[in-house]
């Protein structure tokens, strides 16, 4: 045996673990994306994906079925909480009378990611007023 081919010998006999090692932990498994309605298949894959991994807190499935842009729209601004502050603000509180209103689910679901984005916003010291 050449002097190459002991020294790679050697090194695979210290690279091999030894059989009482226990194998590296592995990460735990995402659970599966939750099961999307047959009523929001029609939904853009972004928007989907949105939803998927969204907090468990927030769930915005009312809002999806019954106000599609709206979710495409919180879609968009996910990443620039002070604007969809703003968003969030206009959808909820309008002075426009021609408007007539969100059914109450949706609004709650709103509301509560209102309050979840003005939390993000104070923790990162972020001014909470709409834009």
């Amino acid at each position: 045996m050449s002097g190459t081919e002991k020294l790679f010998d050697d090194l695979r006999v210290v690279a091999t673990p030894a059989p009482s090692a226990k194998p590296a932990p592995q990460p735990a498994a995402r659970p599966d994306p939750m099961p999307i309605p047959e009523a929001l298949r029609h939904l853009p894959d972004d928007t989907v994906k949105f939803l998927n991994e969204l907090p468990f807190k927030l769930s915005l499935m009312d809002t999806a079925v019954r106000y599609p842009h709206i979710v495409n729209r919180l879609c968009i601004l996910w990443y620039a909480p002070r604007e969809l502050n703003t968003y969030l603000t206009e959808v909820l509180v309008t002075d426009r009378p021609d408007r007539q209103g969100l059914a109450f689910e949706s609004a709650r679901e709103l509301a509560a990611m209102r309050e979840y984005v003005l939390d993000d916003l104070r923790q990162r010291g972020m001014n909470t007023s709409p834009i």
